[in-house]
């Protein structure tokens, strides 16, 4: 009895990940793939343009802290548009049992997109400079 209980909650977690484990990998690939290209391509302008400006003192400090703001909020949206597919249909339309409305998702992937851009800037931003001032980069 307690093989087979053990082997039914062991299927049936194995029956939820199957739409966990492509939704986050794909997710994570291009949260952080995002990321990085954003902030390899962001830094060339965002660096001229600090050094142009004669107000910025540390002009390190603030090319670090405007490339990883802008690179962590698009991470936080590329990673939006990935996983909201996958959760929209998982969620709004087999718990509800109506089909999916093309306004009702161009709703919620705006609002999950602009909650997930702001704290991943910010996160960024915190471990861009952690790492600056720690002297792990320049």
């Amino acid at each position: 009895m307690q093989i087979h209980l053990s082997t039914t909650i062991l299927a049936q977690r194995l029956w939820k990940i199957r739409h966990i484990l492509p939704r986050d990998s794909l997710g994570f690939g291009a949260f952080f793939g995002s990321y990085e290209a954003t902030k390899q391509c962001m830094l060339g302008p965002i660096s001229a343009f600090i050094h142009s400006k004669t107000w910025a003192k540390d002009k390190a400090i603030w090319v670090c802290a405007s490339t990883a703001m802008m690179a962590g909020g698009c991470a936080g949206l590329a990673y939006s548009i990935v996983k909201t597919p996958f959760s929209w249909h998982n969620d709004a339309a087999l718990s509800s049992g109506r089909s999916i409305g093309s306004k009702e998702f161009a709703r919620h992937l705006a609002s999950t997109a602009l909650r997930q851009s702001l704290p991943n800037a910010a996160a960024f931003l915190a471990i861009e400079l952690f790492m600056h001032y720690a002297g792990v980069h320049q």
